[in-house]
């Protein structure tokens, strides 16, 4: 397997080649595995270090009269990095997936990801997504309003954005945010009995054009749900899973899909807006604490690995939880889990990781260049419960504001110890101290 790793930053994606003069001092101490390849994951925060490689990128891309797209190509078999090459035509299906990390192929197979679009490109696209949507809307909610007015529906802002997948049995709502390894689009939804009213509750629809990443997940969540029979449910349910959309009028065609239930907040936005520099206790620290505990032994009872447990990664199902006005003696409700496409079974190997929720141990290989050999055992997990329980605590990731490579690298430092002198509550600093042990067989079980 070839090493790629994925940074947060916004609309930036470089490959690295190791050993060429021109890579910066920050990098030379990388291993030296065939590249590195640095890309985009907006909506969240945190990141996801992918162990394999991606299809060749396609950067200050163009969309040609003919079909064909033009860019400047990045991971290519053949072609050096910053070569401008133009594709064959794409695929009809693939015409109709012009988007930053969105897969196309070309008539002749070939398969391209999309980086940035030229100026000129993505002005070209977010005017014909303006005239869509707005075309769209409109119609939609003419139709809604009449309904409303006959008292078929109740009068609710579902922000519906006029976008549709499976031909109209789900209806997408408000803007999208892109998972962590880049790889996937995450959506609000609503489902449609006749392809334009919502209906239900809000769900969330995670789509990808990654069908083996998807195919994974949707195992992953079958495996918890059996193992949870008769227990209470501490991930979120996975309502249905789809291999391949064929929506050919919704630029999802191909594409694979999960529908999920929908959380309100997740825990890390919830710190930002009303934790900052705080953190909870009491009451709600405790269910905070209980709710990782139970969901670390749900994916260890079913034989796996979680490999990315962090605040990102736990969501607020309550709709009626006010944060606004929320004591930390009222403790919190409707705590669960979300994300299991980076799971895998124990003593196997990972295919991608969060560079703040690794362990030291999985730090020293992956930098060794043997990251895709190392063998994941529960201990991997219980670090990454006190590195959450810290943030959770103190209101602070503990790398906070550290990018992805440096925390890395500071991990697999011989003189790196963990300081959690600020964390006030005795008996939780004593758990966190437990679970971030240096010695992998000194951390606890749950």
């Amino acid at each position: 397997l070839k090493m790629a790793g994925r940074l947060v930053v916004p609309l930036l994606v470089v490959l690295v080649l190791c050993g060429c003069a021109s890579v910066t001092n920050a990098f030379t101490a990388l291993p030296s595995t065939p590249f590195y390849a640095v890309s985009t994951a907006r909506g969240r925060q945190a990141s996801r270090v992918v162990l394999k490689a991606a299809a060749p990128l396609l950067n200050k891309w163009q969309v040609l009269k003919d079909g064909s797209v033009k860019g400047t190509v990045s991971n290519h078999p053949v072609f050096d990095d910053g070569f401008v090459v133009t594709t064959s035509k794409l695929r009809k299906s693939s015409s109709k997936q012009f988007d930053e990390g969105n897969t196309v192929v070309t008539e002749s197979g070939s398969k391209y990801m999309l980086g940035s679009p030229s100026a000129s490109q993505r002005k070209a696209l977010e005017k014909e997504a303006r005239t869509a949507a707005d075309g769209e809307s409109k119609k939609q909610k003419a139709r809604l309003q009449m309904k409303e007015k006959l008292g078929f529906v109740p009068n609710v802002n579902y922000e519906l954005t006029g976008k549709s997948i499976l031909n109209g049995k789900y209806l997408l709502a408000g803007n999208p945010m892109r998972s962590t390894s880049g790889k996937s689009q995450i959506w609000s939804a609503y489902k449609s009995n006749d392809g334009e009213t919502p209906t239900g509750n809000r769900l969330t629809i995670k789509v990808s054009p990654y069908e083996e990443a998807m195919i994974r997940e949707n195992k992953n969540y079958n495996r918890i749900a059996r193992g949870l029979l008769g227990k209470k449910p501490m991930f979120i349910a996975k309502l249905d899973f789809y291999k391949e959309l064929s929506d050919s009028g919704s630029g999802f065609d191909g594409f694979s899909a999960l529908v999920l239930e929908a959380g309100s907040r997740d825990l890390k936005s919830l710190l930002a807006q009303h934790r900052p520099g705080q953190g909870f206790s009491g009451r709600a620290m405790r269910d905070l604490a209980a709710a990782a505990g139970q969901c670390i032994e749900a994916v260890h009872s079913s034989g796996m690995i979680w490999t990315d447990l962090k605040t990102e990664n736990f969501v607020i199902v309550d709709e009626t939880t006010d944060f606004d006005s929320m004591q930390d003696s009222d403790g919190l409700k409707g705590i669960k889990a979300i994300d299991l496409e980076s799971a895998m079974p124990i003593r196997s190997n990972p295919v991608d990781y969060s560079p703040e929720a690794c362990p030291p141990e999985f730090a020293r290989s992956f930098l060794n260049g043997e990251g895709e050999e190392f063998v994941l055992e529960k201990s991997y997990d219980l670090w990454s419960l006190g590195m959450m329980l810290y943030e959770l605590s103190t209101g602070r990731a503990y790398f906070e504001g550290r990018t992805p490579l440096v925390i890395t690298r500071t991990l697999r430092q011989e003189d790196f110890e963990p300081d959690v002198s600020a964390v006030q509550d005795d008996k939780l600093r004593d758990l966190i101290s437990q679970c971030m042990q240096l010695d992998p067989r000194k951390r606890p079980n749950i």
